[in-house]
Order: structure tokens, then C-alpha cells, then sequence
């Protein structure tokens, strides 16, 4: 609803008479036509400058009216060097030209009045100037107005709200900051309903004001006076609830609390960060997994819930709680956010840092629709049961509310099966082991009954651990349990390096999960990084079972494709084999990357030695 006249009448009578001259002057202001005022002057025609326009609807504005308004300057300029007087001159509603250059919006027109003596007491429509500027949205307006109104303590309309007030909701904190430095008495100022500059911001979610006010003291216990009204009683934390403004919240429960915590967690929001809802999706709620599974194992920690009322849409009342917290002055578990990790088909990492440098792997989806989140779920579901001895993993739970969901795993500060084996110069012996660890990490992990379901050479992770090295497999977004119904499907164009039977052109009916899938991509997995880093011929020639397993497990048959535990035995056999040899030959070069040339009949006589058992089976090149 418009309560003002936003522009002058230009609707004229038809029978224009003497009004002619005054419609051809108007619009020549309005699109800027100097030289035809100028020519008019020249003729000693200058009434029209100091006589106010008069229609028969008894409306009477000045020219100078019509040139601040339309945000004509150098017109403005020109018609107070010809008459003077008309600086402060009032229309029919009592307005200067000062306000319409206000109203509109044009600084540069208000600045050459100011300075030119306009007097800054105008009023348009019983209000005051700073009003409609600040209505109007005319904010560089209300700066500048500001620093030349010599006091600003005007509270205007039913709600008694001042230009602090108005400022605050509309979350304009260079204004708010400018009048508090002008006059700090307005701090707490109130207006007709005891709300307070920041009541009214927390009220919008409007975090920087509401943070900039509490670093000045704002006192955050005044609630609303309104009776009969649902709002009645209600402080600034509990308007920013209402409104599921949770920065805000966070802020205010900072000056409750201890504000080194709270700074922390807003610091890395974008994956610690306050619930939007409850599972109800109605009450609002202040809770957060991962920080409360923190605080309730810090000594000297103290979470009490204290009762509100909040109502959801349709203003219903319910109830709900607030979570409050007393923090102790030295909590170590404060996570910062360090930096972006990377990100896959379903989510990105981040990670985040603690006050004593350990580290935090966060993933969150990278949209926020069920189906993700879900996913995100099960994710979480399968790793904690692939490492059921991660004290991270217990500490951190996968949570979710409303539209966001989070999944807090442990750092791991090692690289990729393919960098490692790329970047790094190892012997083939190494290489054998580093193998072979690979394999009895993925059989461990099938015992727990999870299949990993996306096993790239870019998901397996060597690190070192007490100067050895380990293995350990990450992204578990595709994993599944052996008891679920069914897996994952893959459209034809997705890597190669998942089974035949789980690409839907493939697919005739229901898939249960079986670590034959998983075996199909350990083996192309391994193929492809050893062909393209190493002498494949060479270490196959010293390690026979990682060919027979490499070919093998491409079988399309997953009947066919070898067992992880005989890969196992074979491989260890193999180079339990390869280091006698080495001591044999006595030769430390025989471990050296490259190869030297393998007498095939001094391997051959160490073959023969092996057990029947080993020597026969899936893993046996025929």
C-alpha cells in the first residue's frame, strides 16, 4: 500500500488555456531541456520561476518542485541562480523541494540544496524526511542524511518505531552503527511494544546486526509488552527461533554462553551448523549432533533444556525447547574449518581442524534432496560397521534435520593407491605387499559383511601408521550390506571399473550384494595402475597369483572370479617365495625398481616348493 503521492500530477483539464505554457515548462524539467527554460528566461519571461503552478484541482507546485523531483540538477541549478527565494518555497501539501529530491531518491540533488541552505526540518505527509528515505530504500540517503541532522530522535508511526528500529529490521548496519555513534543511548531504545533495535533484527535474521549489537551490550532479556498477542513475551532468541534464524540464535547463545566456542562453530557452519527442524518438521529446535556428543563428554560441561512456545505456519501453538549451555573456559573439541578435500558423484569433503591439530573429514551432500541424504545415510551406516573400532566414528553420528544433513568421518592423511604407486619408487617386493594388503583389508571388510560397491584405485588410501605402511578405503557412498535386498545400479557410461552384472543394460532382475563384485573391481583396478607404473611382465613373472587374480576376477561369471582368502595365501606364498630366492641370489639389486632379468629356472625350483594347497586353485595360472 502507497501512503504518499509518488509523483506529481501531470493529468492536466482538457481546455488547457493559460495552463499551456506551464505544461510545455514541466515537461521540458522532466526531460531535462535546458535551453528551452534558458530561451524563455532570455525573453524576460521569469513569473513561471517564482509563481507556483495552479490547476483547477487546486494542486499548486513550483518549478523547482518539478526539477528536484525528477533529479534535474543543472535545471535546479539554473532556476536558483535566477530566483533564490524559491530554495525552502512550499507546494499545496506543504513539501519543499528538499523533500521530493528525498522521496525520489536523487543525493546529488539533496546534497546542492543542503549546501545551498535548504533547511533539513521538511516534512512530506506529516513524516520526516529520514522516514521516506528509509521507507523508500534510499539507504546512501539516510547515511548522509544522518550525518547533518544535528539529533535524531523521532519515533514515528503506531509502533513508535525509530529510525534505528526501522534500520535494524531492514538490516542496514552502516545506518545502525552510525546512529549508535551519533547518540549510543539508542542502543535499548524501545518503541511502542518494548522492542529493541536488537529484537527487531533477530526478529528478521538479520546475524550481522544482531552480532553487532551484542559486541555493544545489547541487552537481550527485554521481551516483547504487546497483551493479547501472540508475541507477547517473547525475547529476541526466541523471535530469531520463530523465524528459524539459527546464525542469529548462535550469536545470542554466545553472550549467554562462552563466545569461543560459538565462533568456532559458526567459522565452519557450512557443515557444523544448528538444525533447521525437528523430524517433526514444525518445532523449531537448537541441537546439533556432533557439537552435543562433544560437550557431553567435556568435564564441567552443562546442557539444561528450557521451555518456549513457537508456533509453525498455520500459528498453532506447540512447544518446544531451547537448548542451553554452560561452557567450561577450555573446550578442546572446537573444530575450525582448514579447507575443501574434494568431492564425488554424491558429495563434497571439507576438512576441519581442532585447537590441538587433529582433524575432521566432513561430507555433506552437494544437494540436499532425500534421495542424497539417504544416501549419505547408508554411507555412514556401512563405514561405521566396516571400522567398528573408529573412536571417531562412535563420537561423530551422521545427522540430519530438515534440509541439511552432515556425516563427520576421520582424517586420513595419506594418498590414493594411485598416486602412491605412481609417485612413489618401490620395489617389486613392496609393491607385492602393499598389494597384498590391499586384498586382506577388502577381505576383512566383506567379513563385516558391508560390500564396498565403487572400489577405484582413487577410493583405496595408503598411509603410514608407526613407520608402516597400511591401507584403508574410503567413500562409502555406493556400499551396501550383504543382507540388503538389493544394490546399486550403474548406467553404461559409468567407470568400468564396476562388475557387468550391476550395469543396468545388463541387468534382468534383482541383484543381491556379493563380494564377487567387489573382486571384479579390485582386479581391473589393479590392472590398470600396474600396467601403467610398472614393468607389468617383471613383477607378474616374480608374483604369479596377482596375474591369475587379475584375469581371473574379470571373469563375467561372478561364480567364477577368485576368492579373496586363496588370493591371499597364494600372494603370500608368492613372496614368501620370491624373499628366499633374493637370499639365495644374494643380492640386495634383486628388489630394485627396475627389474633385473629373473632366471625363470632358479623362480621355478622355488615353486616346486610350495604346498599342493597353494599350488592348486582359483588363484593357479593354468
Amino acid at each position: 500500500m502507497c501512503y504518499y503521492k509518488n509523483q506529481i500530477d501531470l493529468k492536466f483539464p482538457r481546455n488547457h488555456g493559460k495552463q499551456s505554457q506551464m505544461l510545455s515548462i514541466i515537461k521540458a524539467i522532466k526531460r531535462g531541456k535546458l535551453h528551452y527554460l534558458v530561451q524563455l528566461v532570455a525573453e524576460g519571461n521569469t513569473d513561471w520561476i517564482q509563481t507556483p503552478f495552479e490547476f483547477d484541482d487546486g494542486y499548486s507546485t513550483f518549478a523547482v518542485h518539478y526539477a528536484a523531483q525528477y533529479g534535474q540538477l543543472s535545471i535546479l541549478q539554473f532556476l536558483l541562480e535566477q530566483q533564490p527565494d524559491v530554495l525552502n518555497t512550499t507546494d499545496g501539501l506543504n513539501h519543499t523541494s528538499l523533500s521530493y529530491a528525498v522521496l525520489h531518491g536523487h543525493l546529488n540533488v539533496i546534497e546542492y540544496l543542503v549546501n545551498n541552505g535548504a533547511a533539513l526540518d521538511g516534512k512530506y505527509h506529516e513524516y520526516p524526511l529520514m522516514y521516506w528515505a528509509m521507507w523508500n530504500k534510499h539507504y546512501e540517503i539516510v547515511l548522509w542524511l544522518i550525518e547533518y541532522v544535528a539529533e535524531i530522535d523521532m519515533q514515528w508511526g503506531d509502533r513508535g518505531s525509530h529510525l534505528i528500529h526501522r534500520a535494524a529490521s531492514a538490516g542496514q548496519k552502516e545506518i545502525v552503527r552510525s546512529l549508535l555513534k551519533k547518540n549510543p543511548n539508542l542502543l535499548d531504545l524501545k518503541n511502542t511494544y518494548d522492542e529493541t533495535p536488537v529484537l527487531c533484527a533477530a526478529t528478521h535474521g538479520h546475524n550481522r546486526i544482531v552480532s553487532y549489537l551484542i559486541s555493544k551490550g545489547a541487552d537481550l532479556n527485554i521481551a516483547i509488552n504487546r497483551s493479547q498477542h501472540r508475541d507477547h513475551g517473547k525475547t529476541a532468541i526466541e523471535k530469531a527461533l520463530d523465524g528459524e534464524h539459527y546464525d542469529c540464535v548462535l550469536e545470542m547463545a554466545a553472550k549467554q554462553g562462552k563466545s569461543m566456542l560459538f565462533s568456532y562453530i559458526k567459522s565452519g557452519r557450512q557443515a557444523l551448523e544448528i538444525m533447521s527442524r525437528d523430524s517433526d518438521f514444525i518445532s523449531p529446535f537448537l541441537h546439533n549432533s556432533i557439537i552435543f556428543s562433544l560437550l557431553k563428554e567435556t568435564d564441567g560441561c552443562n546442557i539444561t533444556k528450557k521451555s518456549i512456545v513457537c508456533y509453525n505456519k498455520s500459528n498453532r501453538r506447540r512447544s518446544s525447547k531451547l537448548i542451553q549451555i554452560n561452557i567450561p573456559e577450555k573446550v578442546s573439541c572446537i573444530f575450525e574449518y582448514k579447507r575443501h578435500i574434494g568431492e564425488g558423484g554424491y558429495g563434497i569433503v571439507r576438512s576441519f581442524q581442532d585447537a590441538d591439530g587433529q582433524e575432521i573429514a566432513v561430507k555433506s551432500p552437494k544437494e540436499d534432496r532425500s534421495n542424497r541424504i539417504s544416501a549419505l545415510a547408508n554411507e555412514a551406516r556401512c563405514q561405521r560397521i566396516a571400522y567398528p573400532n573408529d573412536n571417531m566414528l562412535h563420537l561423530f553420528e551422521f545427522f540430519k534435520g530438515g534440509h541439511t544433513s552432515r556425516y563427520v568421518m576421520p582424517f586420513i592423511d595419506g594418498i590414493t593407491a594411485h598416486d602412491f604407486i605412481s609417485s612413489t619408487t618401490l620395489s617389486l617386493r613392496d609393491l607385492a605387499d602393499i598389494i597384498l594388503k590391499i586384498a586382506q583389508e577388502l577381505q576383512r571388510i566383506h567379513k563385516t559383511g558391508v560390500i564396498h560397491g565403487d572400489l577405484s584405485y582413487e577410493n583405496i588410501m595408503i598411509y603410514v601408521e608407526n613407520d608402516i605402511y597400511m591401507v584403508r578405503f574410503i567413500d562409502f557412498g555406493c556400499a551396501t550390506l550383504d543382507t540388503d535386498e538389493s544394490i546399486l545400479f550403474f548406467r553404461g557410461d559409468d567407470p568400468q571399473w564396476h562388475a557387468p552384472e550391476v550395469m543396468v543394460d545388463n541387468v534382468i532382475g534383482p541383484i543381491k550384494p556379493n563380494p564377487n563384485q567387489d573382486v571384479y573391481s579390485l582386479g581391473f583396478s589393479l590392472r590398470k595402475v600396474l600396467h601403467a607404473h610398472y614393468s607389468y611382465e617383471e613383477l607378474i613373472q616374480l608374483f604369479p597369483s596377482i596375474k591369475a587374480f587379475i584375469l581371473k576376477s574379470q571373469n563375467k561369471d561372478p561364480i567364477q572370479r577368485p576368492s579373496l582368502e586363496e588370493f591371499c595365501a597364494h600372494l603370500s606364498y608368492d613372496i614368501h617365495v620370491a624373499y628366499n630366492l633374493s637370499n639365495k641370489l644374494s643380492t640386495h639389486q634383486f628388489w630394485s625398481r627396475p627389474q633385473q632379468e629373473l632366471r625363470p629356472e632358479v623362480y621355478a625350483s622355488q615353486q616346486n616348493d610350495a604346498p599342493e594347497s597353494l599350488t592348486k586353485g582359483c588363484c593357479s595360472i593354468s
